[in-house]
């Protein structure tokens, strides 16, 4: 419900008091077309009064928080003419050209005339950056108005207007990047703008309707903890920059937001600190090898109101301690590192809030769910591509969408169980991390309520630059990082141990070729009978990199009911081991019962536990 509206808001960008809105669009036009014959008064206007935004190199670097580096550097000469802030009349011909070209041209930018300032980006790397390198140049440029006004020609100052004027309106909310650009073009610049002219009382008005429109968004795409929506989770750090940007130009600018607003953003650099991977990082981001620099992290701590989110963003090794002392876990171990929103139709795992702490991310909002695995490096990344096959018949999951069914989160594991309907099948994705003993859990069960034959397929995207690595006659897989060895194992637990063993599955990997990434690959089959049942595919991945080498086994447990085994399809249970370490798992895949697995009664419907010194069984998951 929430990402439809965010949809319609986004296409429809006016429709906050639109006739207003329209009203003010003549009133600027009309005043427009005056300008030259108020120009010397506008002049004296904007010079008596004070800069609200004084344009700065500083200023100017906030702009670019949580952007790609190549968006960056395409738009660096236009920086450092900015910056420079140079007032010959050139300089000024420049700009205005620049903006008309912007405006013109702002889906087709290869051909808007920027390589008058620059070559570089004619060699952007997709024409999906394009629309966000003409917003980040638009935004540029607004910030050199009061100069204009000041030190140029109304011809000049017209032009550049019209333009910014323009490109507010060419948000497609189709476009993957329509959130950042609708933040961009239909809030910050006209707020830029403002602060610029304040004097200039069309500017004013439009200033205030952007702030209007400021509130009206983040209420669409943060819940009240500031938790984002999925549709804008892979833009969050720019956003958060840019949002701390704009209160800044509210400020200044006296326009009102109310409490309820501040609020509600108090809560934004907490989960700012909680959507930040290995290596300062945010999870599921656009921008994959962006990193968070301090000054970053730092400019967006100024919305927190009590010091908490400074002490996360210290553990998290974020930014360096103010004061004498450290920041200790146990200042803020009341504070879950993780988050689960069903609404948001997102969610985070994390096992603490230390920077190399094991965490999974993922977006839930399409069947085929965004995921992120990382511990002291990145390990898998991207859209889980799912298929399933139902009596030989593709099922269509286009309409499909996850729901939350169980979520708990303790000392010991977070736990996270999604259910998705599909026709008559019915699909729950369970996500297990342990928090102390860093391996993830991941399965789905595929469930039918007649006779027939199930397949299913799951591609797993691994992070670029994580290699596979196969051990020769068993099935596991290891992952590698060049350079720095072994990262992680996975184990197809329901599939036995040993390849010359035959089965109904496999778990390989192969290198995508377009995104030049390996990805690993799960298939299972299964034939049910007439009562039904489900297909079953867990696999346990390692995430101690310490303990993925050593010795290794699993098997998969002899279950009963009544005395009677039952089949595989009403009920698993399998028994991992890792060096040392031994775990049991449990899953009903037809109907509850009374049942008996590795001496364990168990009447629920998932059970996970560990093993201990002395052999005894250590609930870690119950699920009746």
């Amino acid at each position: 419900m929430a990402q439809s509206s965010t949809e319609r808001l986004l296409s429809e960008p006016s429709r906050i008091d639109s006739e207003a809105n329209a009203d003010h669009d003549a009133q600027m036009n009309q005043w427009l077309d005056d300008v030259s014959e108020n120009w010397h008064k506008t002049a004296k206007k904007v010079r008596k009064t004070e800069p609200l935004a004084r344009t700065s190199k500083k200023s100017v670097q906030q702009l670019c928080y949580g952007l790609d580096d190549q968006l960056v550097s395409n738009v660096a000469p236009l920086i450092e003419h900015v910056v420079s802030r140079g007032s010959s009349d050139h300089e000024f011909e420049q700009l205005a050209s620049l903006s008309e070209s912007i405006a013109s041209s702002a889906h087709a930018f290869r051909q808007s005339g920027l390589e008058s300032f620059t070559q570089e980006v004619s060699d952007a790397e997709s024409a999906n950056e394009l629309p966000l390198l003409a917003a980040l140049s638009a935004l540029l440029v607004a910030s050199r108005l009061r100069s204009i006004v000041l030190d140029g020609n109304d011809q000049h100052f017209e032009r550049v207007i019209r333009s910014l004027q323009s490109i507010e309106h060419v948000v497609d909310p189709d476009e993957p990047d329509s959130v950042l650009l609708y933040q961009w073009l239909a809030i910050e610049l006209p707020l830029t703008i403002a602060s610029q002219l304040i004097a200039i009382k069309p500017f004013k008005k439009e200033g205030k309707l952007a702030a209007k429109r400021f509130v009206e968004v983040t209420r669409e795409l943060l819940d009240s903890d500031a938790w984002p929506n999925a549709c804008c989770l892979r833009h969050f750090a720019p956003l958060a920059a840019s949002w701390t940007r704009c209160i800044q130009l509210a400020k200044s600018c006296n326009f009102k937001l109310g409490s309820s607003f501040y609020a509600q953003m108090e809560w934004v650099p907490e989960q700012f600190v909680r959507l930040h991977g290995p290596k300062h990082r945010p999870v599921l981001g656009a921008s994959p090898q962006t990193r968070s620099e301090r000054s970053f992290v730092e400019f967006v701590l100024q919305l927190d109101p009590d010091g908490r989110a400074r002490r996360l963003a210290e553990i998290s090794g974020l930014t360096q301690r103010q004061g004498k002392k450290k920041a200790s876990v146990r200042d803020v171990d009341f504070v879950e590192p993780g988050c689960v929103s069903e609404w948001a139709e997102s969610a985070i795992l994390k096992s603490s809030w230390l920077p190399k702490s094991p965490l999974v991310a993922l977006d839930f909002s399409t069947p085929h769910s965004l995921m992120e695995v990382s511990t002291r490096e990145r390990l898998i990344q991207g859209a889980l591509a799912l298929e399933i096959r139902d009596d030989g018949q593709p099922v269509d999951l286009s309409d499909a969408s996850f729901e939350v069914v169980c979520e708990l989160s303790n000392e010991e594991v977070s736990y996270l169980e999604l259910e998705l309907k599909c026709g008559d099948l019915k699909l729950y994705r369970q996500l297990l991390l342990s928090k102390q003993e860093h391996f993830l859990f991941f399965a789905d069960a595929v469930f039918k309520s007649g006779a027939g034959e199930l397949d299913y397929r799951l591609k797993v995207p691994l992070a670029k630059g994580v290699d596979v690595v196969r051990e020769n006659g068993t099935r596991e897989l290891y992952l590698s990082l060049d350079g720095k060895g072994i990262q992680s194992l996975v184990l197809p637990i329901s599939l036995p141990e040993w390849s010359s063993e035959r089965c109904r599955g496999l778990l390989s990997a192969s290198k995508d070729e377009t995104r030049n990434v390996h990805e690993l690959r799960l298939e299972r089959a299964v034939q049910l009978q007439s009562s039904g049942g489900a297909l079953y595919s867990p696999m346990f991945i390692d995430l101690d990199p310490k303990r993925s080498h050593k010795k290794r086994t699993w098997r998969s447990l002899t279950v009963a009911e009544g005395l009677q085994i039952v089949r595989p399809e009403v009920a698993a249970a399998f028994r991992v081991q890792v060096d040392e370490q031994q775990w049991v798992f449990y899953r009903a895949l037809q109907s509850i019962g009374n049942r008996t697995f590795l001496g364990q009664n168990f009447a629920g419907d998932f059970f996970a536990a560990r093993f201990n010194a002395a052999g005894q069984v250590s609930e870690l998951v119950e699920v009746e």
